[in-house]
């Protein structure tokens, strides 16, 4: 593969203060006005997630449904969304998505919840949307004839449950899976799953070395140890895998993995 040649962020989004409309004069954060002074912080949006446990037997996975809108439409995820401003933090949002997604009103208090682990997403600075995930598990489990009959909606396409760790839609979903099977059942997932490359971790490409701008949501070669990262904006998707103590890139190759799907 190349190495990039332009890892130069284009015209920068939010270019002028909220409050008096005047042009900043730099693409730098915080942002001050040298016109009101007022000052903008680029403070990342919080996201709630639930991982809902569910028996089978002896069995003990987790929910993770279809997804039916985008991004990531058709692939398997764990639910959760945006907090709004009428949830009361991050548990409450993933608590409120579950209702939204999976209809049920009654699995979830917050008393039961425990909190997995928290991730930023994204490219650190816009026109991505860096993300900050919450993780938190509800240990009380909902057996699995409970989603037999189902009705599927635009939101959520049809239920899986995951036994085990597994790629999920999102790398943050696929740590926070990965974390569970850990701590809950003591069940190790690769180790590929938890060391993930971040944005801002250094890839060795040809001789040179580059950050890392964004991790891709889609990682169709992760069982095989390769993650698929941007090193520029609007970059193509770059192959990439442990060596020792760095990034370093590699040849792309084929994966796969299964499920339990209703």
């Amino acid at each position: 593969m190349h190495a990039p040649t332009n890892v130069t962020a284009k015209p920068f989004p939010y270019s002028h203060c909220h409050h008096c409309g005047a042009a900043y004069p730099d693409a730098e954060w915080p942002r001050k006005c040298a016109t009101c002074g007022d000052l903008r912080w680029h403070n990342p949006t919080p996201i709630g997630v639930l991982l809902q446990t569910v028996t089978d037997g002896e069995r003990i996975g987790i929910l993770t449904p279809v997804r039916g809108h985008g991004p990531q439409l058709g692939c398997i995820g764990l639910t959760g969304g945006f907090e709004e401003a009428t949830d009361d933090g991050v548990d409450d949002a993933a608590m409120r998505e579950y209702r939204e997604e999976i209809h049920r009103d009654n699995d979830v208090r917050r008393s039961d919840l425990d909190l997995i682990c928290s991730r930023g997403s994204g490219p650190m600075y816009p026109p991505g949307k860096r993300q900050s995930l919450t993780f938190s598990v509800n240990p009380v489990p909902v057996h699995v004839n409970e989603f037999k009959g189902w009705v599927p909606d635009a939101e959520t396409l049809s239920i899986d449950i995951s036994w085990g760790p597994r790629v999920l839609a999102f790398p943050t979903h696929t740590l926070a899976l990965a974390v569970y099977f850990r701590k809950y059942q003591g069940v190790e997932a690769p180790a590929q799953y938890f060391d993930q490359p971040l944005t801002g971790d250094l890839v060795h490409v040809e001789g040179a070395i580059f950050p890392v701008y964004n991790v891709v949501y889609e990682q169709p070669l992760l069982d095989l140890g390769y993650w698929r990262v941007q090193l520029e904006q609007d970059g193509a998707h770059v192959t990439i895998a442990r060596d020792g103590e760095k990034w370093v890139t590699h040849e792309d190759v084929q994966g796969s993995a299964g499920s339990t799907r209703f």
